[in-house]
Formats: structure tokens, sequence, C-alpha cells
């Protein structure tokens, strides 16, 4: 990009150079260019340090990441649950097995939004025992009304 077209159009959005990892600096780029917030991983960590547990939607497996407002459970379909949405919360099933690995459950009913909109939604976290007990302790740091 030439600097004329850079000091008309993009000097209030974007810097001229852009140093760190390269999901950060993309991060930035897009948040320049769009002008819009992006939602990043909140400060919870798993026991294989990443942002995420495996987990299940229903039918769906996938990853569920805590953010600092809601969950996002990902893949197929990108599903975001407000804690604002979460009346409450149950634990379903807590089992070991030969491998020693739990199936942790949590049920969500939503009030705010119209039962036939969602019903009730069960999320499955499979994970290590540790990474299952650094999930619930972080889960218990969430305020419910």
């Amino acid at each position: 990009m030439n600097e004329d077209l850079f000091a008309t159009k993009y000097k209030d959005k974007l810097e001229p150079t852009y140093k760190g990892l390269i999901y950060e600096v993309f991060t930035m780029v897009l948040r320049g260019l769009s002008g819009t917030k992006l939602t990043s991983p909140g400060k919870f960590h798993s026991c294989q340090d990443g942002y995420a547990v495996k987990s299940s939607l229903k039918a769906e497996d996938g990853v569920l990441y805590p953010l600092e407002k809601s969950f996002f459970f990902l893949p197929k379909p990108p599903t975001l649950i407000l804690y604002d949405e979460m009346a409450k919360y149950s634990k379903c099933k807590l089992e070991f097995s030969k491998c020693q690995r739990k199936d942790i459950g949590y049920v969500w009913q939503k009030y705010l939004v119209a039962k036939e909109e969602f019903g009730d939604e069960e999320v499955n976290c499979e994970s290590s025992p540790e990474q299952a007990a650094n999930f619930l302790f972080w889960f218990r740091l969430i305020h419910f009304r």
C-alpha cells in the first residue's frame, strides 16, 4: 500500500507497521479495518494451557470456549451462550471410566429466550480430571442472577 492511500484512508485506523505474534497482528488489523470489537478468550486456561475444553452440545461435538461474558461453542453450528441468559445450571453426570476420564455435563435453562427457539441445551465436557477440576473452579466464579 502506498503512503498516500494510507495517509488519506487508514491513518486513524491502522499503524504503518506491526510487530508481534501473527494472530495478535491479524486481530489488530481486523479491528482497525472493521471498527468493531473482537471477542478474545477469557482468563480460563486448561491443564494443557489451551483456551477451550472438548465438549458436545446436543449431538454435535466441538470445543467450548469460556469467554469473559459468555461461552462460545464451536463447530457446527457456532453457539454463543451468554451468562445473562443462564438462570441455573446443574451437574448431570460425573463418572470415572477405565481410562480415568471424566464426563461432565451441564444443563442450562434459558429463560430469556422462547422455549420453541432454544429449549434446554445440554453441554457435556470430556476432559482429564485436572482439566475438569480447573473448569469447575473457573465456572464457580461466574455469578448468576
